[in-house]
């Protein structure tokens, strides 16, 4: 059976043993082990330690055998059987005891919590104390201071603290709050295992040396002269240690710097070169302009020379026609001079 099945069949058998049974306030039993229970799990305990809870005045205040309290683990078995109060026991005894175990001492530091916060309300909120329960009250936190408070924890102790303060008032005003901080409810003794185990893991440290012996003056004298001259001579390393270690950084800085020049003098040269190649790329489109500029002069004169020839063709061919023209007309006049002849 898992632990959660394992709380609820604790419930159901302390629901079923405390059914008749009521509180001094008038209220079902049953709330008070399931408040010690609510307690312990919003402090962080586990769920064995809440079973303890549940079933810590089954034995005390029914008639539950053993053997049923047996079936939940002999762990829970062994914290209600401490938390039962035996007869005739007496206190310091049976405080004790519960103290030697972990899952009982937490049980008990909630259920006296619970308990001195309920005795305080018995006669209800805004409503004056009777004398009875007062003087009831007042004997049960005196016992609580006497053999609970510094033993188990700072919640309880200071639950304790306030229900002093509470029952002077003639008038119910308030249940006392519990703080669930973990350092509030951690047992006391677990608090000195702790430190105890702390103490163990840190390494031992030297005790102080004793007082030393007054020295003479003489000797005192010289001892403060040794001093000094060593004092002088740690001087003298730390400013011989310090030039070294700037020496190197000098060394550093300069190489530094002549990486730089190295640097600089590299892209000099580099933009040189990138501006003589741009100088030698204007020229020869400088020369090839020069080039087409050339050839274009060089056309345009042949076609000069060209044009005057073909004028003189022209010209000729022209003298050619006139010439014909000018025999054409001589033969013409031949034959009038022919003709006049013959008249």
């Amino acid at each position: 059976m898992n632990e959660k099945k394992l709380l609820a069949k604790a419930i159901r058998l302390a629901a079923k043993k405390h059914a008749k049974q009521e509180r001094k306030d008038g209220t079902s039993y049953i709330y008070h082990p399931m408040r010690v229970a609510e307690y312990l799990r919003r402090a962080g305990a586990d769920i064995r330690t809440q079973i303890v809870a549940v079933l810590h005045d089954v034995l005390e205040d029914t008639d539950t055998p053993e053997s049923k309290i047996k079936e939940f683990g002999s762990d829970i078995f062994e914290a209600v059987k401490l938390v039962t109060r035996p007869e005739g026991a007496a206190e310091d005894q049976y405080v004790a005891a519960i103290l030697k175990n972990p899952m009982a001492a937490n049980v008990k530091m909630m259920d006296k919590i619970d308990n001195v916060t309920d005795i305080l309300m018995v006669d209800g909120y805004g409503n004056e104390r009777t004398e009875k329960n007062r003087a009831k009250a007042v004997r049960y936190i005196e016992k609580a201071r006497k053999y609970y408070y510094g033993k188990f924890s700072k919640a309880l102790d200071t639950v304790i603290e306030e229900a002093e303060k509470d029952i002077q008032s003639p008038v119910v005003l308030r249940r006392i709050d519990i703080c669930f901080e973990a350092e509030s409810v951690k047992l006391y003794e677990a608090g000195k295992a702790e430190e105890k185990a702390e103490e163990v893991s840190e390494p031992a440290v030297a005790k102080p040396e004793s007082a030393k012996p007054e020295i003479a003056e003489p000797e005192s004298a010289e001892i403060e002269s040794i001093e000094i001259e060593a004092a002088e001579a740690e001087v003298a390393e730390t400013e011989t240690s310090e030039i070294e270690t700037a020496e190197p950084e000098i060394t550093e800085a300069e190489t530094a710097e002549t990486e730089i020049k190295e640097n600089e003098t590299v892209e000099a040269e580099v933009a040189e070169v990138e501006t003589a190649e741009n100088d030698i790329t204007e020229t020869e489109t400088a020369e090839a302009e020069v080039a087409e500029i050339e050839t274009a002069e060089t056309e345009i004169t042949e076609t000069e020379i060209a044009e005057p020839e073909a004028v003189e063709s022209e010209t000729a061919a022209a003298e050619t026609e006139t010439s014909e023209s000018s025999d054409e007309d001589s033969d013409d006049d031949d034959d009038d001079d022919d003709g006049l002849e013959f008249l």
